[in-house]
């Protein structure tokens, strides 16, 4: 349930580890100019149209947990 703040001026990855556990969510909002990615490490990260970026500056995006290591991207996304 927290926010997390990307602030970067050239694209940035943000690696969504295991065992954060089912239930968890957080908001990541791309505060800066870089780009944010997401990228999964032992997870999956899944999304209605494939997409694994925030679409721009300012843009959030939602990561909620549906199961052990299962994670749902959602909000202001592009591929």
């Amino acid at each position: 349930g927290k926010v997390v703040v990307m602030n970067k001026g050239s694209a940035v990855n943000l690696t969504v580890p295991a065992s954060l556990g089912a239930g968890f969510t957080c908001s990541v909002v791309q505060k800066g100019a870089g780009q944010v990615t997401f990228v999964a490490s032992s997870t999956t990260i899944n999304n209605r149209q494939s997409h694994t970026k925030i679409a721009g500056q300012h843009g959030v995006a939602t990561l909620i947990s549906t199961a052990d290591n299962v994670f749902v991207l959602a909000g202001d996304t592009a591929s």
